[in-house]
């Protein structure tokens, strides 16, 4: 990662997150059309707490440039390994120019964006959409045993 790239402070502490998980399971959410229903904030915090879980130890960070890439969720794995994790709120997942150069920037080993499907799509280049069960042990695969 070059040095002019501006690097924001790593989201709050997983456990934060909660609130946003016991509000999914007080409205007894069965199917994924109705998680789908849920306040943007509410549907990120619990997927990048579930995530971070999956990854155990290993550190986790928020990337956004003043230029506007950004990307949702950064593991750093062991030999200077990132995995970027792009979040969406959607059944047809696609990425912004944004998310292509922050992975760039942050010379990502591979990336994922989870969406509420449960299919994987391929996006081009390294980059495939994964359902968030997928998702999670895509974590668990690469990031905790690398980490």
């Amino acid at each position: 990662m070059s040095q002019d790239k501006e690097r924001l402070p790593a989201p709050p502490a997983p456990n934060s997150y909660l609130r946003n998980w016991l509000q999914i399971a007080l409205v007894a959410i069965r199917r994924v059309p109705k998680l789908a229903e849920c306040h943007p904030a509410t549907l990120i915090g619990a997927v990048i707490e579930s995530l971070t879980a999956a990854a155990g130890d290993a550190p986790a960070h928020f990337y956004r440039t003043a230029a506007g890439a950004e990307v949702d969720l950064v593991f750093e794995g062991r030999g200077r390994k990132r995995y970027a994790v792009e979040i969406k709120r959607s059944t047809a997942p696609a990425v912004s120019k944004g998310f292509w150069t922050g992975c760039a920037d942050l010379e990502a080993t591979e990336s994922i964006v989870t969406y509420l499907g449960d299919e994987p799509i391929p996006l081009g280049g390294k980059v495939r959409a994964l359902g968030l069960r997928d998702a999670l042990e895509w974590v668990r695969e690469r990031v905790r045993s690398d980490g």
